[in-house]
Formats: structure tokens, C-alpha cells, sequence
């Protein structure tokens, strides 16, 4: 793909890399909250290590 093409849809330069930054964080909020509510009826030496894991 062009360079170009990437940059119509887009403000800046700049903007693609911070975009790419909120869709990886959304992924990894996603991936905690389902986690945290999955484990949130077990021990706490339960629930931590599934959170750090994730």
C-alpha cells in the first residue's frame, strides 16, 4: 500500500501511531475487565496471577 493512501486517512503523521496506541490499549482494557470479572468470585491467589498472566 501506498504510503499516500495510508496518510488520506489520517490528519498527520502523527496521528497514525497514536491511533495504532489507543487500539492495542482498548485491546489490553478488554482483555483485564473480562479477566477481572471472570475471576472476581475467586481467593485472591486466584485472581492475581490470571490478571498478571493476561
Amino acid at each position: 500500500m501506498p504510503r499516500k493512501a495510508i496518510y488520506r486517512h489520517s490528519q498527520d503523521k502523527h496521528s497514525l501511531p497514536a491511533a495504532e496506541l489507543d487500539r492495542q490499549f482498548a485491546a489490553v482494557e478488554r482483555t483485564l475487565v473480562t479477566t477481572a470479572e471472570d475471576a472476581a468470585e475467586q481467593p485472591l491467589g486466584v485472581r492475581v496471577p490470571r490478571l498478571r498472566a493476561a
